[in-house]
């Protein structure tokens, strides 16, 4: 009969069907034996890890993954933090360098106040040339005055009276108003 059905033949069970009826050659099984193949087929493959070590490593498997993601969040976070304190950072270097600036300007303002001040005490002509010719003499308005007597109002020599003002009072004599005048 086996050699009759080639499919029964491949399933290797032959022409008996697999599935006895009641009564025809069946014996029951030993209670301990039907309870462990219930529990065989209740558990099937996959219900139950075959190696523990896999279970555990699998969920630290999660659990890296989790804390890997949020260490990449916490770092992205930082990231922008310092991007931000980076761009104030530069505000706060251009208003110092703003302040510096308007530091140098005021000093230079002050200087040349100085020197426009002392220029015109010591009777200058022209402000500006004399600030120019007093920085090549270090500031010095006596040296200046040496070297470029030009650029300053003359002065009477007795009188401390500008050439041609006139006395402090009316002349006794022509020849000593002329000499008042020359002087």
């Amino acid at each position: 009969m086996a050699g009759d059905n080639p499919i029964a033949a491949a399933a290797g069970e032959g022409a008996k069907p697999q599935d006895p009826k009641a009564g025809e050659g069946t014996r029951p099984q030993e209670p301990q034996a039907q309870g462990e193949a219930a529990q065989e087929a209740a558990a099937g493959e996959g219900a139950k890890p075959q190696d523990p070590k896999a279970a555990e490593a699998a969920a630290s498997d999660h659990k890296l993954e989790a804390d890997y993601r949020r260490a990449q969040k916490t770092v992205a976070e930082l990231r922008a933090r310092l991007a931000e304190r980076d761009g104030q950072a530069k505000t706060v270097e251009e208003r110092v360098a703003a302040l510096e600036r308007e530091l140098a300007e005021s000093r230079a303002e002050a200087e040349a106040e100085r020197a426009n001040a002392a220029l015109a005490a010591a009777g200058c002509l022209d402000p500006e040339l004399g600030r120019a010719a007093l920085a090549s003499f270090d500031g010095d308005v006596a040296s200046l005055k040496a070297a470029k007597p030009y650029l300053f109002r003359a002065q009477a020599k007795g009188t401390g009276r500008p050439v041609g003002a006139a006395g402090a009072g009316p002349a006794r004599s022509i020849h000593e108003a002329v000499s008042d005048y020359r002087k």
